[in-house]
This record gives C-alpha cells, sequence and structure tokens, in this order.
C-alpha cells in the first residue's frame, strides 16, 4: 500500500470514527408532570437508525460520576416516535447534566435546573399557539434562550393540522430555545422544562400530550386522555395547574365530570400548599375578541372554584392576542373586579 492510500485508509477510519461516537436522535425536550423537585421526563426521537437508546446523567460535569437511566416508555404520535425517560430521586434545586446515547454513541451535552424546594426567586414564562406564523415563532423560542427561565408554561395549539410532519417543525424550532454555555471547558445546551396543555388544534387526537411529550399526570404508566390535566407544586411558592379545555367538547362530559371532581378535590386538598396558584388551559372563558366564541361552560366550570380557593393567574389561550385583566370575581354569569383577592386572567 502507498504512502497516501495508507493516509486515506486513516482518514476514513478517522471520519467513520467520529459519526460514530454520536447518537442518532434529535427533537430533544424536557417535561414536567409531577414533582419538579425531583423528577424531570427526557423526551427525545431517533434520527434514522438509532438503537437501544438510554440516557447518562449527573450533578457534575465530571461524565466518571454520571448515572445511566433507561427509556421508561415509547410513543408513536403518526410516525414520529419519541422515547421517554423519567429521572427521579433528583436533587431539588440542581444542575443535572446529561447526555442522550445509543448503540452509536452519545449525542449533545444538556443540562438543566430542577425545582427549589425553598421561596428561592425564579422565572416563568407563559403563552400559547404556536400553530401559526412560524417566523414569529422562532423569535419566540430564541427569545426564551436570552430569558432563561426555569421553565415554560404551553397552553396549546402548538401546530395547525396536528401531524407528523408539522409537530416534527414544532420540535425543530424548540431547539431554538436552547441557551448556549460552555461550562468547565465543555459545550453545554441549558434546556427548559416544558408544561404543555391540550388545545383545540389537537382535538384530532386526546393523546399528543403524552405521545409527543411524555407527560403522565396521573402516573398511571398508560397513555390516554387522562393525561391532558393535573397539578403540581414548583416549590412553596407556586403550584401550577393544567386542564383541558376542549372536554367541553360532545362525547367528552365523563372526562369533563371526572377532571372537574378532580380540580375541585385538588383545589381543596393542596391549592394551600403553595403562596400562589396558577391556571393554564386552551379556549378562554371570554375571548375579548369577536371573531370567537364565549365559552359560558367554561366560566360554569371554573369561575367560582377558582375564587373560593384563591386561584391567582389564569393563563388562556387561543384567540392569538395579548389581554391583561384586573382582579375580577364571579358575579352571576359575568366577571366583576375587585380590590380584595380575585384572579387576574392573562393570554
Amino acid at each position: 500500500m502507498s504512502h497516501q492510500a495508507y493516509r486515506n485508509l486513516i482518514l476514513l477510519f478517522s471520519l467513520l470514527l467520529f459519526v460514530s461516537v454520536h447518537a442518532d436522535t434529535k427533537y430533544h425536550r424536557l417535561i414536567w408532570d409531577s414533582n419538579p423537585s425531583q423528577q424531570a421526563t427526557i423526551a427525545f426521537s431517533p434520527d434514522g437508525a438509532s438503537q437501544s437508546p438510554y440516557v447518562r446523567f449527573g450533578y457534575s460535569t465530571d461524565q466518571n460520576s454520571w448515572q445511566v437511566a433507561s427509556v421508561d416508555s415509547t410513543e408513536n404520535f403518526g410516525s414520529l416516535t419519541s422515547h421517554f425517560v423519567r429521572l427521579t430521586n433528583l436533587n431539588s434545586n440542581s444542575s443535572v447534566y446529561y447526555q442522550v446515547c445509543d448503540n452509536n454513541g452519545c449525542g449533545q451535552r444538556f443540562w438543566f435546573r430542577t425545582a427549589p424546594i425553598d421561596n428561592s426567586p425564579f422565572v416563568v414564562v407563559a403563552g400559547g399557539d404556536t400553530r401559526t406564523g412560524w417566523t414569529t415563532r422562532r423569535k419566540g423560542n430564541a427569545l426564551i434562550a436570552k430569558i432563561r427561565p426555569l421553565f415554560i408554561m404551553h397552553g396549546g395549539d402548538f401546530t395547525n393540522a396536528n401531524n407528523t410532519s408539522e409537530m416534527s417543525e414544532f420540535l425543530s424550532d424548540w431547539s431554538l430555545t436552547f441557551s448556549n454555555d460552555v461550562i468547565n471547558g465543555e459545550s453545554y445546551s441549558r434546556i427548559y422544562p416544558l408544561v404543555p396543555t391540550h388545545g383545540n388544534h389537537e382535538d384530532n387526537n386526546y393523546r399528543t400530550l403524552c405521545q409527543v411529550f411524555g407527560v403522565d399526570y396521573n402516573q398511571d404508566g398508560q397513555c390516554d386522555p387522562n393525561d391532558t390535566f393535573g397539578a403540581f407544586n414548583i416549590s412553596p411558592l407556586l403550584r401550577v395547574y393544567t386542564l383541558n379545555s376542549q372536554f367541553k367538547n360532545s362525547g367528552w362530559s365523563s372526562y369533563a365530570t371526572a377532571m372537574n371532581n378532580w380540580l375541585a378535590n385538588d383545589l381543596s386538598a393542596n391549592g394551600d400548599t403553595a403562596e400562589w396558584r396558577f391556571s393554564q388551559y386552551h379556549k378562554p372563558m371570554f375571548p375579548h375578541y369577536s371573531g370567537k366564541s364565549e365559552n359560558q361552560i367554561l366560566f360554569d366550570w371554573w369561575a367560582d372554584v377558582f375564587y373560593e380557593h384563591a386561584m391567582n393567574l389564569v393563563v388562556e389561550s387561543d384567540t392569538h392576542i395579548n389581554k391583561m385583566t384586573q382582579s375580577i370575581l364571579p358575579s352571576g354569569n359575568n366577571f366583576v373586579t375587585t380590590t380584595q383577592g380575585g384572579t387576574v386572567y392573562v393570554g
């Protein structure tokens, strides 16, 4: 073999080795659905021939100290396959570093923060309706990377058609929310926990949240419409409620009854375990826009129970506008302003 041929062979081997040490995964996201001071769900999708994926994680950049976590569940949303690794017993208010790996090696380095268990301040971003205006969506995602919140509440309508191609585009754009950091000389992407909501553009599949994001609010290991509502404390400062406004649709009354009974019971039992209570759902009670119908049924479901249990802030979506009410309380079939207690509705 000539010297040049030998050099070419070494170069080819080096290129193949470089390719082989990277996991074949994509569409990375991180989900909170329970006890975020100690738990988080790492979600990702295979890219090509990814085999036997798993996660390596730890509390420092010293990878010799990292643990291995296996895939807990896999779901298909059309042709989009997603793997979910549920980390438990994490340290509170801590940085968690991880990589997704498979038989081909390990991918990019990520890190996130678990929630505190004291009154440490934090930032949360809330909004919805990312199905249209994709250029604006990408700019908003890039802004998240600059804001660096502890977590993000998404009010639903991730895409327009709720199909594989549009969801793949949404998940690709989601990577713009990652912040680029250099930690101890290594490049890491800070990934922010997402708390998703079912919107009307997800109505063709009430399992979207668990199939795409791995949400399991009731922690039963099943992927079904019951995974569209739940609550958890971020810290002693905040309890977040996620509800499904689309159970108002025909055929979902039994789910609506179960959800609303759960909400009343949880607010009574757990609402005062935090100083503040936030709620998110998709359809607004009153849309503040003439092109959208009022949803009196949602007012009937939730306005009184919100007021009775001091729901501080409600985040609504659907109308694609910005709004913020005064502090209001239910009176008859509508609201009146108040200077004592009451709830602020934003969107």
